[in-house]
């Protein structure tokens, strides 16, 4: 004889039939609801991480585009200057000086620039 009988004619107590059936189908029940909210709060995460992603990647193209068009436009007005004869190209001290002054009007402008990009990016908080 084995350690292990197992009594096939004995009932089961009634408490045990009603209880075991009902805490299963509780347990099932939290563990889907619990699953399905983990997978739709990760959801949302990565749609919302995306949407930022977008966000971002569109400022930093305007940023750029407005920067490099900045440049464009400086680079066309030295070439603009020097064909109607305002700049002679050979005037070192004239070169300088001209040079000298576009700096310090575009550190002002982009100064100007920056402080209205941070006080919109404020506002926007």
């Amino acid at each position: 004889m084995s350690k292990f009988n197992i009594k096939l004619g004995k009932p089961l107590p009634l408490r045990f039939v009603l209880i075991v059936p009902f805490v299963l189908q509780i347990f099932a029940a939290v563990g889907l609801t619990g699953y399905i909210s983990m997978r739709n709060g990760q959801k949302a995460v990565n749609d919302m991480a995306l949407k930022l992603q977008n966000e971002v990647s569109g400022r930093v193209d305007q940023h750029l585009d407005s920067y490099l068009n900045m440049a464009r436009h400086v680079a066309q007005g030295l070439g603009d200057t020097v064909d109607t004869g305002l700049l002679d190209p050979n005037n070192k001290d004239q070169v300088r000086r001209f040079f000298w002054k576009q700096m310090l009007c575009f550190y002002l402008l982009r100064d100007q620039i920056m402080n209205h990009i941070l006080s919109k990016s404020l506002r926007n908080l």
